[in-house]
C-alpha cells in the first residue's frame, strides 16, 4: 500500500523461472505521466514488405497473435543480420546479429551485448561476449564490439484500419545507459527517410510502442518504489528548415512511469487521427497520452491521410547506442557492459 492506495496483484499467464509466479501492477498516476511535444531526428530503417491480404476484415478480429509456445515462427518474422551496421561514430554501435533474438519456455528474448573481438575476427556471436570494461579487451590486444537483436513481422497490418497493438513484455533487470529497448511500427509509404531536402514532405510515420533506455530516464513514483520512465513516442512526416538534418521529423512524446520488475502489457491504438498510448496490468488499462493529427502536429488532414492510412510494420528490437547523434549516449567504456534482455511473452494485434 503506498499513499492509501492498495496495489491490485495479477497472476501472470503462465509461471516460469523467468518471470516468477506474480506481478505487481504500477500505480501510474497522474503526476506520473506527462505528454510533451517536441520535434527531434530519427532515421528509420527501410523494408519493403507485403501487406498481409487474407486476414479478417470484421471489427475486433485478430490480425496477428503470437505467444512464442511454439518457438520462433521464421514465416511470420524476419530477423535481420546485418554485421555492416554497426557504426561507432554514429547513432548505433551494435551489430545486428540473429542470435540475439531467441525463444525459451514461450519467451522471447532480444538481447544486447559487449564483445571482445579476437585478431582478425569480425562477427560477433555469444561466445565472444564479454561483459567487461572496454579497456579490459584492449588489453588483451582485442577490439570491444556490441550487438543488438531486431525482428519485424513479415507482412504489414493492412492500410486504411483503425487497429490495436498490444505486447506483453518485461524490461532488462541489470539495463546499463547506452542500451535502448523499442517496440514500434512503421508505415512504408513515401521515401525511407522522414524529410529529403529543405522545406520537403515525405508521408513517412512512427508509432513508438514503447523506447526505453536503462539510466537515462528519469525517475517517477510507481507503487513499488522501484521506478523508471518509459517513452511513446509518435512521429509523422517532417518539417525540415535551414540548418536542420535533411530528416528531421514533427514528434509528440509520452511519458509513463512503471516498475521494470514487472510483466505489463504495452498498448497503442491508431482511429482516426489519434494515435493512443497506455499500460495494462492484465486487469486494468492506464491511458498514458493521445497524440493527435492535426492538433499535436500542424498537418492537414490530407496530409494526416497520407501517412495513418497506409500499412504499419511492427518491429522488436535492442539498440546500442554510438554516441554520434545529439541525445544518444554511448556505453560508459570504463564500466562493465552487461548482457541485457528484453522479454516479450505474447504480440498481437486487432482491427478496431
Amino acid at each position: 500500500m503506498r499513499d492509501g492506495w492498495e496495489v491490485p496483484s495479477v497472476r501472470v499467464r503462465r509461471s516460469t523461472p523467468l518471470r516468477g509466479e506474480r506481478c505487481t501492477a504500477p500505480r501510474l498516476l497522474a503526476a506520473c505521466l506527462a505528454v510533451a511535444s517536441t520535434i527531434t531526428a530519427a532515421a528509420p530503417p527501410s523494408l519493403a514488405i507485403p501487406v498481409r491480404a487474407d486476414g479478417p476484415d470484421r471489427a475486433g478480429s485478430v490480425l496477428f497473435s503470437d505467444d512464442f509456445e511454439d518457438g520462433l515462427d521464421s514465416a511470420a518474422w524476419l530477423i535481420t543480420d546485418d554485421i555492416a551496421s554497426a557504426d561507432p561514430a554514429g547513432k548505433s554501435q551494435a551489430q545486428f546479429v540473429p542470435e540475439n533474438v531467441t525463444v525459451s519456455d514461450g519467451v522471447l528474448a532480444v538481447a544486447a551485448r559487449r564483445h571482445c573481438l579476437a585478431p582478425g575476427e569480425a562477427r560477433v556471436l555469444p561466445t565472444n561476449g564479454d561483459e567487461r570494461p572496454e579497456a579490459d579487451c584492449r588489453a588483451a590486444g582485442w577490439t570491444p564490439a556490441y550487438s543488438a537483436g531486431r525482428m519485424a513481422l513479415s507482412y504489414a497490418v493492412p492500410p486504411g484500419i483503425d487497429f490495436e497493438m498490444r505486447v506483453s513484455a518485461r524490461m532488462p533487470q541489470n539495463g546499463v545507459d547506452g542500451s535502448r529497448f523499442a517496440m514500434w511500427t512503421k508505415n512504408f509509404g513515401g521515401s525511407s527517410a522522414y524529410c529529403d531536402e529543405v522545406g520537403g514532405w515525405s508521408d513517412v510515420g512512427e508509432i513508438d510502442l514503447l523506447e526505453y533506455s536503462p539510466g537515462r530516464r528519469n525517475d517517477v513514483p510507481t507503487a513499488s518504489g522501484t521506478s523508471v520512465q518509459s517513452e511513446q513516442t509518435t512521429h509523422l512526416g517532417c518539417r525540415a528548415s535551414a540548418g536542420d538534418r535533411p530528416w528531421r521529423t514533427l514528434q509528440a512524446k509520452s511519458h509513463a512511469g512503471f516498475d521494470r520488475h514487472n510483466w505489463l502489457e504495452w498498448v497503442v491504438t491508431r482511429v482516426g487521427n489519434d494515435v493512443s498510448y497506455a499500460l495494462s496490468d492484465g486487469a486494468t488499462t492506464y491511458p498514458v497520452g493521445t497524440h493527435t493529427c492535426g492538433v499535436h502536429f500542424p498537418l492537414t488532414q490530407a496530409q494526416c491521410d497520407a501517412i495513418l492510412e497506409q500499412q504499419w510494420q511492427v518491429f522488436l528490437q535492442s539498440e546500442v547506442f554510438g554516441g554520434g547523434a545529439p541525445g544518444y549516449h554511448a556505453p560508459d567504456p570504463a564500466e562493465p557492459f552487461p548482457a541485457q534482455t528484453l522479454l516479450v511473452d505474447w504480440v498481437r494485434i486487432t482491427r478496431l
